[in-house]
C-alpha cells in the first residue's frame, strides 16, 4: 500500500471511529433537531404566505447539506476502509 493510500485509510478509520463515541449520538441529535426546527418554521411561514428571500433559502439549504455531509461522514469513511481492506486482500491473493 502506498503512503497516500495508507494515510487515506488511517484518516477514514479516525473519522469512522467518531460514530462510536457518546458525543456522536448527541451531535447527531442536535443537528437533526436543527433541521427539524428549520423545516417546521419554513412550513409555518409558507402556510401564511411568508416566503424567505432566495439568498436566505439557499444559505439554509447549504447549511442542511453540510449537516447531512457531517452525519454521513462515518459511513463514507467505513466504505473507504472496506475498499482498502478488499484491495489488500486481493493483493495478498
Amino acid at each position: 500500500m502506498d503512503a497516500k493510500a495508507h494515510e487515506e485509510k488511517l484518516r477514514a478509520a479516525r473519522i469512522e471511529s467518531l460514530k462510536h463515541t457518546p458525543a456522536w449520538d448527541e451531535l447527531t441529535s442536535v443537528l437533526q433537531e436543527q433541521e427539524e426546527k428549520f423545516w417546521k418554521r419554513h412550513r409555518a411561514d409558507v402556510q401564511i404566505g411568508k416566503y424567505p428571500p432566495e439568498l436566505e433559502l439557499a444559505r439554509s439549504m447549504g447549511k442542511l447539506e453540510g449537516i447531512r455531509a457531517i452525519l454521513s461522514a462515518p459511513e463514507k469513511a467505513a466504505s473507504i476502509m472496506e475498499r482498502h481492506s478488499e484491495s489488500n486482500s486481493e493483493e495478498a491473493s
